[in-house]
């Protein structure tokens, strides 16, 4: 067994060719899926589980070199978020890393903001479940969860899983730089203010881009928050995470306009590139 690429919390083997197994991945788990686990160690454990391997085989995405430098990339950043879901804020989610120089400042607070976005989710779903379930099912048709666990992990793997799907199992799906710090830029400005008719247009566009085969991004996530809006008229509790809500994705916007703007990060941006049958091809366009 060959190792093949590894990063703090994750590495990928390459068995020999005559073995017929593609690859075997390990990754740091965090919390547990246990019989006996409490629902935060589950969902801790959910969020260091994505993307899901068995992804790759259920969308046939091609097991290209590409393919598993991503698919480890999205593993790790899964694990570091997951432990400042899990970890209470005294014992500093990451702290280590930051003194080991694994990861900046920048990674660090971003993984915090993620970590935080996901625990303010689960207070509401978790809490107001008997409000939030009958609404949903009565709304919507295809609602299907039984539990607050399932619809907590259905909105991860809207936010952790699908972005890694909808490029690799694209024929061609473009990545451009501008075009991600416009989606920021708008997407920020709209909380704050009212976009104008053609921004409106433009950020649909990008938005649309980024969604699956289906049109669909984020489908149950912004079922859940229409839901949670028109409960909150008269909860105040929902009303209060609700401000939380949007502070937090705010901060996570403007997090990611820095990362395009701040000539110091410029590592941690990708270049233009497109996703053709597995594989990267650097694009000179930005």
């Amino acid at each position: 067994m060959e190792l093949f690429c590894e990063t703090p919390y994750c590495d990928i083997y390459i068995p020999p060719i005559e073995s017929g197994t593609c690859f075997t991945m390990k990754w740091t788990t965090v919390g547990s899926n246990s019989n006996t686990a409490t629902d935060r160690e589950k969902i801790a454990y959910y969020i260091a589980s994505t993307p899901d391997v068995c992804q790759l085989y259920k969308y046939k995405i091609p097991i290209t070199e590409d393919i598993l430098y991503q698919l480890a990339g999205c593993k790790n950043y899964a694990v570091m978020i997951a432990k400042c879901f899990f970890f209470d804020k005294v014992n500093k989610p990451l702290a280590w890393d930051l003194e080991e120089g694994l990861i900046d400042e920048f990674e660090r607070d971003l993984c915090l903001l993620n970590g935080e976005f996901y625990e303010n989710l689960w207070k509401i779903i978790s809490n107001k479940w008997k409000k939030i379930k009958p609404l949903m099912a009565k709304t919507f048709d295809d609602f299907s969860f039984n539990s607050e666990l399932q619809l907590m992990e259905r909105i991860i793997d809207e936010h952790l899983t699908e972005p890694f799907i909808n490029f690799t199992t694209a024929k061609y799906k473009e990545y451009s730089p501008h075009r991600h710090k416009l989606m920021h830029k708008l997407s920020l400005k709209s909380i704050e203010t009212e976009l104008t008719d053609k921004e409106q247009k433009t950020l649909k566009k990008i938005t649309k881009e980024r969604a699956n085969s289906k049109g669909e991004i984020n489908k149950w996530t912004g079922r859940f928050l229409g839901a949670c809006m028109i409960l909150a008229e008269k909860d105040t509790y929902i009303a209060a995470h609700l401000s939380i809500y949007t502070e937090l994705v705010k901060a996570k916007y403007a997090y990611n306009l820095k990362r395009h703007c701040n000539p110091s990060l410029s590592s941690h941006r990708a270049p233009s590139h497109s996703w053709v049958n597995g594989r990267i091809n650097q694009l000179n366009n930005s």
